[in-house]
């Protein structure tokens, strides 16, 4: 597989991003021992899901070819750009973050309790190997512009239009694995022989302190059965971790 390198140089491979998933959807990761990617065009957000059927329809080069498909995972770098500048503040904010999870995130992402799961870029491409997927991987980090802007950046091949986003979700913070394929399917899993070998650490959702139970049976579940590399974020309240 081919794989183009979008983000800035100084985002190296190494570096941690953070995926939020709802129970369901862990559950889902830790049964199927695989990564979801979904075609983009069933992505939520207008500008985006669409865009490349906007683009289409209306003769974008290179998407004449029907057979070719776009599939997205979306992750989040957890950076704190607004900080720049100011190294002390930076650094504690990332530890807050890693440590705690974005109220943002986990509200968006998991209303009714979830997970977090921490791997690096360099893991998530190492699936790709895994796997026998003919195309071409495009990964990097989403920049984000006013609905505006779209208009000027047209002329953009489409996989890199596909790493800008609407100014409205730049708390996201997103880092994007892009997937050009022919594959006909609803969408594509990357399967590994087990997939807690991508997952570094686990955080379970504050959400669930209006339950506290349901964080602590997913706390023992996952400390007993996957990995003991977890805790419950306290961002909203303490949550007891004990066993």
């Amino acid at each position: 597989m081919e794989i183009e390198y979008l983000g800035k140089s100084d985002i190296p491979l190494e570096t941690k991003i953070f995926k939020y998933y709802t129970i369901e959807s862990f559950l889902f990761l830790i049964e199927s021992n695989a990564l979801l990617f979904q075609p983009i065009e069933y992505w939520k957000d207008i500008a985006e899901g669409s865009l490349y059927g906007v683009l289409k329809r209306n003769g974008y080069p290179g998407t004449g070819e029907e057979k070719i498909r776009l599939f997205g995972s979306c992750w989040t770098l957890h950076d704190c750009y607004e900080l720049n500048g100011q190294v002390e503040k930076m650094r504690k904010a990332r530890i807050e973050l890693e440590k705690q999870g974005s109220s943002l995130m986990w509200d968006s992402y998991c209303p009714n309790s979830g997970i977090r799961i921490e791997t690096t870029i360099k893991q998530v491409i190492g699936t790709m190997f895994e796997n026998d997927i003919s195309g071409r991987l495009v990964h990097g980090k989403v920049y984000y512009n006013p609905d505006e802007y779209y208009d000027e950046v047209i002329d953009e091949p489409l996989e890199r239009l596909i790493f800008r986003k609407r100014y409205s979700y730049h708390s996201e913070n997103e880092y994007r694995f892009i997937i050009m394929t022919e594959n006909a399917e609803r969408k594509l899993l990357l399967r590994k022989r087990n997939i807690c070998e991508c997952i570094n650490r686990i955080l379970i959702s504050p959400n669930g302190s209006k339950n506290e139970w349901i964080s602590q049976v997913l706390y023992k579940m996952i400390y007993f059965n996957i990995t003991k590399d977890v805790t419950i974020s306290q961002l909203y309240g303490n949550i007891s971790e004990e066993i």
